[in-house]
């Protein structure tokens, strides 16, 4: 996903369930299962968004690294959308070309 808004609602409530019952489980006391779930709910989110992971932010000119980020992400919906075969080497050479 490239970003929170992308991710559907059933796969967010799905994820905030299972960190919910993983956290009792554990045996957190219950006033601070909400803050715990918070916490693994944003590090579910730095693996699954794009623009979140540390990768997308480690150069120094970010908005040259987001612009790339972005034409990739388009280039996927794309090939999605009409269910293309074409590999993804060759049709990412000729968007960054």
């Amino acid at each position: 996903y490239l970003n929170r808004q992308d991710i559907p609602q059933e796969v967010i409530d799905k994820e905030r369930a299972t960190l919910e019952v993983l956290t009792r489980n554990e045996g957190k006391p219950e006033q601070a299962i909400a803050k715990v779930v918070e916490g693994r709910m944003n590090g579910f989110y730095k693996d699954v968004v794009l623009l979140e992971q540390s990768w997308a932010k480690a150069t120094n000119n970010q908005s040259l690294n987001l612009l790339a980020l972005a034409r990739l992400f388009v280039l996927l919906r794309w090939r999605s959308a009409n269910g293309s075969k074409t590999t993804l080497v060759s049709r990412r050479a000729q968007t960054f070309g």
